[in-house]
This record gives structure tokens, sequence and C-alpha cells, in this order.
């Protein structure tokens, strides 16, 4: 038995054909064959019956199929971390930011870090928390930004600043000239909100329940800076936190502090028990900088 053949076996599962497996091998037909009879003997179980030219596989090759798919996903990520450690010597980081604070936040983030590590370069992704923080997990990136509360093993969360809720109204609207916006003032308005997925838009229906309002939700988003936008359309007033609010030019809609607040926590994490380098030390602090700096010129 040999990587080679446990390669042949997995796409040959993977893929159905022998011919698939050998375009992905950049084989001939018969040397996949031949992997796969050589792998079948030195294992002792037969894995495949062939009918009309075709492998179907047995029971047994399923199971073993997992195993080795494991394995190799396993050797993959081997592959990868070592390419990270190449990317390490050479200076580079790589930042998976929420979608939502990925325009100006991140952005302004990575400026502040690049003058300060001249010779690093950067990799800045898009992705939510549970993708993120998988691959902050098999070593992918080296930091992720995300929304708390997050409790996973393994992860430090580390609080950079908390954020209070916000109204995207409209400029042409009746309340855009209204200083704040109190939950009373937003029933029967169609309204523009995070998905009810998320943890803060949990708390948010419970203000209206608690207001014994039901809200007109016009549109529901995974993103933020979408739901500014579609407020700056016209589509209804949006609720977000402020520091999304800042992601999106708002030519045509006003920001207004909405009643009661609802504190969102922004976060990044971390591999924990696993030092940080002098760069990520570096662009977690020039996160927290800007993360204040937002709210703070919201609340003046």
């Amino acid at each position: 038995m040999n990587l080679r053949q446990l390669e042949a076996f997995r796409l040959v599962v993977s893929t159905g054909t022998s011919v698939g497996a050998a375009r992905v091998l950049k084989l001939s037909q018969p040397a996949v064959s031949k992997l796969i009879g050589d792998f079948e003997r030195s294992i002792g179980v037969t894995l495949f019956r062939r009918e009309n030219g075709r492998l179907i596989p047995t029971p047994q090759a399923m199971d073993l199929f997992r195993e080795v798919d494991s394995a190799l996903s396993n050797i993959d990520n081997i592959a990868k971390f070592a390419a990270r450690l190449r990317n390490i010597e050479k200076g580079h980081i790589n930042i998976l930011t929420l979608p939502s604070l990925a325009f100006n936040f991140t952005a302004k983030a990575v400026s502040i870090v690049a003058r300060e590590f001249p010779d690093y370069n950067f990799t800045v992704e898009f992705g939510g928390e549970d993708l993120g923080l998988a691959r902050l997990l098999a070593n992918d990136v080296d930091l992720v930004m995300v929304l708390m509360p997050a409790s996973v093993p393994d992860v430090e969360i580390i609080p950079l600043v908390d954020v209070r809720s916000v109204c995207i109204i409209p400029r042409s609207h009746r309340l855009s000239s209204k200083m704040s916006i109190d939950v009373g003032d937003l029933h029967g308005e169609p309204l523009v909100l995070v998905h009810p997925r998320y943890y803060w838009r949990q708390r948010l229906d419970e203000v209206f329940r608690r207001a014994s309002l039901q809200p007109l939700v016009r549109l529901e988003t995974t993103n933020g800076a979408h739901a500014c936008g579609a407020a700056g359309h016209g589509v209804g007033i949006a609720i977000v936190n402020e520091l999304m609010a800042n992601e999106v030019n708002l030519q045509t809609a006003v920001i207004r502090p909405f009643t009661p607040v609802i504190w969102q926590c922004i976060g990044v994490a971390v591999q924990k028990n696993k030092p940080k380098s002098e760069i990520v030390s570096a662009t977690i602090e020039a996160m927290r900088t800007i993360a204040k700096e937002y709210s703070s010129a919201e609340s003046a």
C-alpha cells in the first residue's frame, strides 16, 4: 500500500469513474486501474465490482473510503500548514473578516499595520464566523473577526469594543429629523433587519415584544452593510450596530441612535495557547483603536 494507491482509490470513489480519477491524477486510465488492483491485492479486500466497464464500490469500499478520506485530508492539512510556515518566514498574515466589516474597518486596520510592518504581505478573506473559526483551527488563517458572544474550544476570543444599535433612515423619511429613534417610533414602519439566526437579532425581537409591537420586516439579510445600503435606497429603516453603519457611504440616509440600546460586542478570535506573533498583536490593537474611534464618532 502506498500514498498514490490511496489517492487513486479516493478519487475513483468520489468521481465515480477511473477516467475521472485519471484526469485529476494526470495519469492514463489503465494506470489508475493498475493502482486500484495493486491496492486491493495489498489489503486483501475486493473494493469494486466490475460491471460493464464501470467500478462499483462495495460496502467495504465505502467504509474504507471514510478512513482514507480523513487520512488524506490530514496530509493535505499538513501541506497547507507547511505552506503557511513558509509564508510566516516571508512575512505574511491572513485575516478572515466579517463581510459587513470588510470595506472600511478591516481595510483601515490593514493600512495601519502595513505602515508598521512594511515587509509583510496581507491576505484578507470574507466569511461568516462558523467558517472562519473552523479555518482558524485548521491553521488556514491567523485571526478571525467575530460577533460576540462566541465560545469555541481551543479558540481565544478577544473583545475589541462594545457598539450600540443605530437606525439607518432614508433622508426623505419623516423620522430622519429626529435625533434618536425609540422602538415605538418604528410601529408600522418597514424594517431591514439582520437574519433571526443572529443573537443580536433575537435581542432586538425581544425589545419589540416587550413594547408589545410586531416588527414589520421588509427585508432580512445576513450582511449588515447590505442592510444599510438597502435602507439608503428606501427599502425600509435598518437597525444595525454602529460599526457596520460606518461601512457604507450613506449619502441618501442618516444614522440615528436606537433606544432602548442594544449593545453588540465585536471581537477577534485567535488560537488559544498559541503565542501571538508581533504582527497579529499589532493587528488586534489596530482593530481595537479603529473600533473605539468609530463608536466615539457615533456617540459624539
